[in-house]
Formats: C-alpha cells, structure tokens, sequence
C-alpha cells in the first residue's frame, strides 16, 4: 500500500509539473501568432508596393512612348520649316515646337522621379523581406 501511495505522489507532481507548462505553451502559441500575422502584414505590404511599382513602370513606359513621339514630332517640324512658305506658317511651326519641347522636357521630369518612385520603393520591399 505504501508503494501505491508514492506512485500516487510521484504522479502527482508529475500532472503538477505538466499543468505547469500550460502557460509556456499559451505564451508561446501567442508570440507565435503574432509573429505570423507581423509576416502577413509585411507580405501584404510588400504586395502592395509591388503593385505600386508595377503600376510606376507602366507609367514611365507610357511616358518614354509619348517622348518618342514628341521626338518624332519635332524631326517633323524640323523638316517642315524647310518648306516654310509664309511667316505664319513659320510662327506655328515655331509654337508647336516650343509646346513639344516643354512636352519633352516634363516627360523626362516624370521619368526621373517613376525612376525615383521605383527605386525607394524597391529599397524598401528590400528591407522589409529580410
């Protein structure tokens, strides 16, 4: 009976000892759910300034296309003042040049900050991923 009485004891402490972890293991489970829903939160974040990057190169391809048209616009005009007639003709063409150069010169600006855009964006998905 005494032998009973100490396997008794001994399993005691033992459900003791394993009641004893339940708070461990309900501290871990929300260190680790919070850890996971920290990661999502940065995959979604990520996600979205990929987006973002993806939608800033379209805009800067937008932007290079529309450059080469004003290029090819003003090798046009370039083209056309050789056969200028009249001093009307001459302003207009004059007039569409400056309009193109201007178009010209704020298609570059848009480009160097999409270029701008993309890169802090690009640093910063990088930081986040590691």
């Amino acid at each position: 009976m005494n032998e009973h009485l100490k396997q008794l004891i001994d399993l005691s402490q033992i459900d003791q000892e394993i009641d004893a972890f339940e708070p461990k293991i309900e501290e871990v489970k929300y260190q680790y759910e919070a850890i996971l829903a920290a990661k999502e939160n940065l995959d979604k974040e990520i996600g979205v300034l990929e987006e973002e990057i993806k939608s800033d190169k379209l805009k800067k391809s937008k932007n290079e296309i529309h450059l080469s048209e004003l290029s090819a616009k003003l090798e046009a005009n370039r083209k056309k003042s050789s056969e200028v007639k009249t001093e009307r003709e001459m302003k207009s063409l004059q007039l569409e040049e400056e309009i193109a150069k201007e178009q010209i010169d704020f298609a570059n600006d848009e480009i160097v900050r999409l270029d701008k855009l993309i890169d802090a964006k690009q640093t910063k998905i990088d930081e986040l991923s590691e």
